[in-house]
């Protein structure tokens, strides 16, 4: 029976907020003791699927509606983010292998190293080892 109350209630607060470790400290159990009853019960399991679910979409409400008050509020950070990510024509436009792309052609050839010393001293820079016949930096 007390399984039974406390396995509602951990659900009860899964749903509000899709966190495992928060929702087992709010009932008062541990981790251990929710995943030993999610692998023992399949139907607990698919509810606290369902929970979670729920949970997420309840979050993800509340930080669209933060995000719609800071538009209303004409924040410009909340107006580009908006627009970037809900309207095609100001989305950035990403090619199909961009973040691949962009990791393989971005391999560092070069670097300068900015020496400063006392505080009414210039300032030098000295060039990576690379060697470059034109003398430009790299």
């Amino acid at each position: 029976m007390k399984k039974y109350k406390l396995s509602k209630q951990f659900l009860e607060e899964f749903s509000k907020v899709p966190v495992i470790s928060v929702a087992c400290e709010r009932v008062g159990i541990s981790r251990n003791t929710l995943y030993k009853w999610k692998k023992d019960d399949d139907n607990f399991r698919k509810e606290i699927e369902k929970a979670e679910k729920l949970g997420t979409e309840s979050i993800t409400d509340l930080a669209q509606s933060k995000l719609i008050l800071h538009v209303q509020r004409g924040e410009p950070w909340a107006i580009k983010f908006l627009l970037r990510n809900r309207h095609k024509n100001y989305a950035y436009p990403h090619p199909k292998d961009f973040w691949e792309d962009l990791f393989e052609k971005k391999k560092i050839t070069g670097f300068d190293v900015v020496i400063r010393h006392a505080k009414h001293e210039p300032t030098s820079s000295i060039q990576s080892r690379k060697s470059n016949p034109d003398g430009i930096k790299v």
